[in-house]
């Protein structure tokens, strides 16, 4: 069975946690389904931009258009790495970041991996080095 992507939107309400005091029941949250993609590499994380979908699996990410669900761009890894464990991913400033691990092994390194998010080309790497525990989702701070 082939993996997909699943894109759902969030019914926005004022959701009320505990009754509003007048007898009414408070909003329930919706999820709603808008489109459904297929992407061959949708195991481990998506990353999104304005017109983008990347679905990212241990080895590749492939970069869909979210109009039209057609892949335009993939990455996959060399032959023999040094990629083992891509997890999830972002998109800041026109790059995507993505957590690494080589998890099952041990001694456990993690790393973020940075593409250029037009290109698909790897243009760098942040070293966590040897630790207990593997990077397996990513996010900006600050």
């Amino acid at each position: 069975m082939g993996k997909y992507l699943l894109i759902a939107a969030l019914t926005l309400g004022c959701v009320a946690i505990a009754s509003t005091g007048n007898g009414q029941k408070p909003p329930t949250k919706k999820f709603e389904e808008i489109v459904r993609f297929e992407a061959a590499e949708a195991r481990q994380g998506v990353a999104v931009d304005a017109q983008h979908f990347y679905a990212v699996t241990d080895l590749g990410i492939g970069k869909y258009d979210k109009k039209t669900g057609k892949l335009v761009a993939k990455w996959e890894s060399p032959k023999g790495g040094p990629f083992i464990h891509l997890d999830s991913g972002v998109i800041l400033d026109g790059k995507l970041y993505a957590s690494h691990s080589n998890y099952p092994q041990e001694p456990m390194t993690s790393s973020v991996e940075i593409w250029d998010a037009v290109t698909m080309q790897h243009i760098g790497s942040h070293s966590f080095g040897i630790m207990w525990g593997s990077c397996t989702w990513i996010d900006r701070h600050d």
